[in-house]
């Protein structure tokens, strides 16, 4: 492998999406085992998959599920636990039960801001562990800022 050619790799991803965390994971530990991973870069690009959505207070994934793919609230718990358990698989804690249901809109201007600073990875990690492990409302400005805080901006 040339070594001062970086192997650049585009990841399209979206907060909101709990396949995008676990494969993120995934392909962490993957690439950590590959003898030439310092010659990785990766990029984090946004894609919002429900550009529409608004947060609605009493509205659960369950629900959201049904709704969108026409499921019973029985089948979208079954299909939660699932991705949970192929998330603690990686080592990762989900928690769908609380999860709150925002637009991601925000969030993503963030992440592109913490890309300009060299410091999108840790605020992409910070993110995800807060919307599926902490239960937190992504799309709110003011958890935005304690998350950008946490990776050294100015809240």
């Amino acid at each position: 492998m040339n070594a001062s050619l970086p192997i650049r790799v585009d990841v399209w991803s979206d907060f909101a999406c709990p396949f995008c965390y676990i494969a993120k994971r995934r392909f962490e530990n993957a690439l950590a085992k590959f003898p030439h991973k310092d010659q990785f870069q990766i990029v984090f690009r946004n894609y919002q998959l429900n550009a529409d959505i608004k947060k609605i207070p009493d509205r659960t994934i369950y629900t959201l599920l049904s709704e969108k793919y026409g499921m019973t609230i029985e089948k979208a718990r079954s299909f939660c636990d699932n991705m949970a358990k192929q998330a603690k698989d990686v080592g990762l804690d989900y928690r769908f039960d609380t999860t709150i249901i925002t637009n991601t809109h925000d969030v993503h201007r963030l992440e592109k801001y913490a890309q300009s600073q060299g410091k999108s990875d840790e605020l992409v990690e910070e993110i995800m562990h807060a919307y599926y492990t902490d239960s937190k409302d992504i799309g709110d400005h003011e958890t935005l800022a304690q998350l950008a805080g946490k990776v050294g901006f100015d809240e």
